[in-house]
């Protein structure tokens, strides 16, 4: 079975997939007690809607699927816990198990992943991980697809 370590989203190591960032790079906008960081302009191409999503599975675990959309981009946004995001290069049909990697995000961090990349679910660094992820309204991702070749095991090391 291939074995990979997750590394640190960065926005260079994201760039093949789509586009990284870290909200508290931006600008902050505070009041009394409350700060706010936000996008520059628009985050995605499309309407969209929110989705909530909740994960018990924690690092390291066996990755033997994955999911993509064709049309629109995925908006993933890591909240209160690290979580890992695996993804791999667009393919016609099948995700290729020697092209998947896996990057961790930490809260206030977001993962625009491009149309036609595979990906995964979210998982906790260390514990479970509640994430939202944004989409196209109207559209469902496609069914998850088993890897070419086996499963990754998918570690992190802090």
């Amino acid at each position: 079975m291939r074995e990979i370590k997750a590394k640190k989203a960065e926005v260079h190591t994201c760039s093949p997939y789509g586009a990284f960032e870290r909200l508290t790079d931006s600008e902050c906008f505070a009041g009394d007690g409350w700060e706010c960081w936000m996008t520059e302009g628009l985050c995605m191409s499309h309407e969209a809607r929110v989705t909530a999503c909740h994960s018990d599975s924690v690092q390291p675990y066996e990755l033997e699927a994955m999911t993509r959309t064709m049309d629109s981009q995925r908006l993933l946004i890591c909240t209160e816990h690290p979580m890992i995001v695996a993804v791999a290069e667009e393919t016609e049909n099948i995700p290729q198990t020697e092209k998947v990697e896996a990057f961790v995000l930490e809260p206030g961090e977001i993962f625009l992943i491009r149309p036609g990349i595979w990906y995964d679910i979210c998982r906790g660094t260390e514990k479970p991980v509640d994430y939202y992820i944004l989409g196209k309204t109207g559209e469902d991702p496609d069914s998850f697809t088993l890897l070419d070749n086996g499963a990754v095991k998918v570690t992190w090391d802090k």
